[in-house]
């Protein structure tokens, strides 16, 4: 059962030129729990129109009956000299949910007033706590209802900052919505999807240990196993920091991922072995040359996992005569049997943040010559894109990378210090090559990247690390992975808050399409709600020939509209016969008094991919100490629907209960 807490802050200071006639407190239901905002009679400017905003802190990701929680609102607009709020909480049933408790310092008082035939309570600023001279922040306590009855709870937010001219005029109202689900302490979630819907879980960063685990979808007897994304968050005081997203891994007995180690740069792995009998895992590192060394081995018992560093024990073991980590360019693990593994890459920016990227797993047992895309690069305006190319053959790989612009033109750009418009590389048996656009423009130049085997020769695995600094540091890195092209993919989306006015903790999803053939494709764009109703948003895109688009889904006109919070399925199809080439994007406003946007890589997936029922496993699962996993099980190939559990593991093998929403 899940709870919708309504959580609205508006502040107000008179109306019809009486200044100080709401001073104590605007008047009740005016911070757009019933549609009517404070804009009604501070009218100077249009709500959410300045460059301020209104945010709340304390509220958890998730609620547990009759907790309660310190909170604080702030509102913030450069110029402004007087503030306030108002803020109410109602359950799916529109009625009041829990209560607010002012604080000592006689700055909040509360209200409570009939909203559409309930009593509905709202916690205010007083006229103490809007005086001249005054913060623009409010402490206070919510103390959460008895029981989970009223399921997700709904929070409504709306702030005034007003310019003490003793007027109803040149104010700035803000306001913004969230919804806070019920906590449940639990080991196994169980899930039911039909065609184009899914089902979403996310843990809750209740306790200041991080917790490690994994997770295992096991489909329901005669289901396929969905499709599934794992969204890892990591945040420090309540701000997003970085966010990466890993999809459900079939298990395999032979992978190899790109390593990068030192400089404030390192590689980590999680590896699963779902099966029942003991994994004997062999391992070795290979440079920059195809010189293997640091072989080792691991013995992995049935449903447990090992995770670490690979410049560290068990993955790796100086010796006097070994051969530094940092010379490694890839990692090749060899089991008896299948496994399942996950890389990421973790780095410290300049402000020591620490940001994530995952890193893809090459099945070594899969290959082909076909060339592939990379859908989105960027470069320049402090934007740049490193492509990583990785062996996975004992044999040298040869071909060519091509830039081309969004209109399909070739691109020249600055590689790895020389400026053309299509490089050849060259990589030793299993060992990669990374290259690094040069950012030497102003503007950010983007478009697609087309990576060609030569005749007859294997395609590297293949990825762009796209990072973005501003200021003075590194915002967010994001991971493109290569794709084959295809008539259709499905990518989970979600839409939270108000990311249009980038708002702070605003989502937003979005995508890149590449058209690798020689015609205009027509791409159809239809969006289906997670519970697999159709939202009613379907829109159509012109892709030229070797062109390239990304966009958030708010920058499609008839997607303008979409619901302030929705999850749902975007399918992108094409009848071209050269097909496309998708990615998923996601975008997240950090919660930092000015924030900036967070973006993160989005798996799409070939809806025409083959059914399986075997287990998926999410090799990793991280909550706690600031960390958060969403995952989100969907209908993501044709004809996928079903039932099963969705169940938490130790790394031990033992049922993980965790706190989740």
């Amino acid at each position: 059962m899940r709870i919708v807490l309504s959580l609205s802050f508006m502040l107000f200071f008179g109306c019809n030129n009486f200044a100080w006639a709401f001073s104590a407190g605007p008047p009740a239901s005016r911070n757009g729990l019933d549609g009517q905002y404070c804009t009604a009679c501070h009218r100077t400017n249009a709500l959410n129109s300045g460059k301020g905003n209104v945010r709340i802190e304390g509220i958890p990701l998730a609620w547990f009956p009759g907790e309660t929680y310190n909170v604080r609102v702030m509102i913030t607009h450069e110029g402004s000299s007087r503030w306030g709020f108002q803020l109410s909480a109602t359950g799916e049933n529109g009625q009041q949910a829990g209560d607010f408790l002012p604080g000592a310092d006689g700055r909040t008082a509360t209200v409570t007033a009939p909203v559409n035939g309930s009593q509905v309570q709202f916690i205010r600023q007083t006229s103490v706590g809007t005086g001249p001279g005054g913060t623009n922040s409010y402490e206070f306590r919510y103390r959460a209802p008895a029981t989970a009855a009223n399921g997700t709870i709904r929070l409504h937010l709306a702030g005034n900052a007003a310019n003490g001219n003793n007027a109803n005029t040149g104010d700035f109202i803000y306001a913004t919505e969230a919804a806070v689900p019920v906590a449940m302490m639990t080991n196994n979630r169980s899930f039911t999807f039909g065609e184009r819907g899914g089902a979403s879980v996310g843990t809750a960063n209740r306790s200041a240990a991080t917790v490690v685990g994994h997770a295992r979808i096991q489909p329901g007897p005669g289901s396929p196993a969905p499709s599934g994304v794992a969204i890892l968050g990591w945040s420090a005081n309540n701000v997003t920091i970085s966010e990466a997203s890993f999809t459900a891994t079939r298990p395999l007995r032979s992978g190899r991922i790109f390593t990068d180690i030192g400089d404030g740069v390192n590689t980590s792995v999680a590896i699963v072995n779902p099966g029942s009998q003991a994994a004997m895992l062999s391992y070795f590192f290979t440079d920059e040359g195809g010189t293997n060394f640091g072989h080792g081995g691991i013995a992995l018992a049935p449903n447990t996992q090992v995770t670490g560093l690979l410049d560290q024990a068990p993955f790796y073991r100086q010796t006097l005569k070994g051969m530094p980590v940092s010379r490694s360019r890839s990692f090749t693990i060899n089991s008896t049997v299948p496994v399942s593994m996950l890389a990421m890459r973790g780095s410290t920016d300049e402000r020591a943040q620490f940001l994530m990227a995952p890193l893809p797993v090459t099945d070594l047992s899969a290959s082909s010559g076909d060339p592939v895309s990379i859908p989105v690069f960027v470069d320049g305006g402090g934007s740049t894109t490193e492509v990583l190319l990785l062996n996975p053959t004992d044999a040298t790989l040869n071909g060519s990378i091509e830039f081309l612009s969004s209109g399909g033109k070739t691109l020249t750009v600055s590689l790895a210090g020389a400026a053309r418009n299509r490089f050849n590389y060259s990589i030793p048996p299993r060992s990669s090559r990374r290259l690094s656009t040069g950012n030497t423009v102003d503007t950010t130049v983007a478009g697609s990247i087309r990576i060609v085997p030569v005749s007859g020769a294997t395609a590297p695995a293949a990825a762009a690390l796209l990072s973005t600094r501003a200021g003075d540091g590194t915002v967010s890195e994001s991971m493109v992975e290569a794709v084959a092209a295809g008539s259709a993919f499905r990518i989970y989306v979600e839409n939270a808050g108000d990311f249009a006015a980038g708002r702070p903790g605003a989502i937003q999803s979005g995508f890149a399409i590449a058209n690798p053939g020689a015609d205009v494709s027509t791409v159809t764009l239809d969006l289906t709600a997670l519970n697999g109703v159709s939202s009613g948003f379907t829109a159509s895109l012109l892709i030229p020939a070797r062109g390239q688009t990304a966009v958030f889904l708010n920058e499609i006109p008839r997607f303008a509209s979409l619901p302030l919070s929705f999850q749902g399925v975007l399918r992108v199809s094409t009848t071209s016969a050269s097909g496309i080439a998708v990615t998923g994007m996601r975008g997240h406003y950090s919660e930092s008094s000015y924030p900036s946007l967070i973006v993160s890589g989005m798996p799409a997936f070939n809806e025409n991919s083959a059914l399986s029922s075997e287990d998926l496993v999410f090799p990793q699962v991280l909550d706690s100490g600031g960390f958060t996993t969403q995952i989100v099980v969907f209908s993501g190939l044709a004809g996928q629907r079903g039932t099963g559990n969705l169940r938490f593991y130790s790394p031990s093998g033992q049922p993980l209960t965790l706190t989740t929403r």
